[in-house]
């Protein structure tokens, strides 16, 4: 989302991403790559995640689904204990991996992206906003201090089972305070308080003195909650 979050008379960006609570993790020391090619010439063009352990770019996938879908000598013999050692420099010919469109990734965190005059800088919303992906973002001045707030859910539960399932959000409410920095607030204080996996979240004026967010659940009932003035 795009608002002014800091007073400066230009668009700052609020954007959700998976969290830090997660199996699939990256920092700039420890990235995470997506690598697309051809791997075994067969036509298809396939992807290869990896995470970074010890320095060596290593495959987040289960043998069994690699060669479901790359059918290479090493891959279709390799054994399931030297998989869990191996690195995709060792499981590839150095020509095919140079020849691969290699995406590089170094943070899931939800951030906030300042612009100063078309200078962007980025800083992760507040540890409470890590604990699982945020899909939806509603932005407003909730305690009325002239300063943004935000409003957010999220979780996914569409992984794989060794992946397990993000779901540590209860929805989450962030006071701002202008100067693009944002304070959690517990669901105990503000009364918002979303079980689920929420897919989306609309702002509901039903007139100038009464506001709602009414916030959409996979494979529930939606939930509606009053903001009060």
């Amino acid at each position: 989302k795009a608002a002014d979050v800091d007073n400066d008379g230009d668009m700052d960006l609020i954007l959700g991403n998976r969290g830090d609570n997660s199996f699939y993790k990256a920092d700039t020391n420890h990235v995470a790559k997506m690598f697309v090619n051809d791997f075994d010439n067969n036509g298809t063009v396939e992807q290869i995640f990896t995470r970074n352990i010890n320095g060596k770019d290593v495959p987040v996938h289960l043998l069994r689904e690699l060669r479901a879908q790359i059918n290479t000598p090493l891959i279709k013999n390799i054994t399931y204990s030297d998989y869990a050692k191996i690195t995709i420099d060792e499981l590839f010919p150095k020509a095919i991996l140079d020849q691969s469109l290699v995406k590089i990734c170094n943070t899931f965190q939800s951030l906030i992206v300042l612009n100063n005059k078309g200078h962007f800088s980025a800083k992760p919303l507040p540890a409470s906003a890590q604990m699982s992906t945020i899909n939806n973002i509603t932005i407003l001045d909730i305690n009325k201090d002239g300063n943004l707030d935000l409003i957010t859910t999220g979780n996914n539960y569409n992984y794989k089972p060794q992946y397990t399932r993000q779901d540590a959000s209860y929805g989450d409410v962030f006071f701002g305070d202008g100067k693009g920095n944002f304070t959690w607030q517990s669901n105990q204080s503000t009364g918002f308080f979303v079980r689920g996996q929420a897919n989306d979240m609309v702002l509901l004026n039903a007139n100038k003195n009464a506001k709602y967010i009414l916030v959409g659940l996979n494979n529930d009932f939606p939930q509606l909650f009053k903001i009060n003035e």
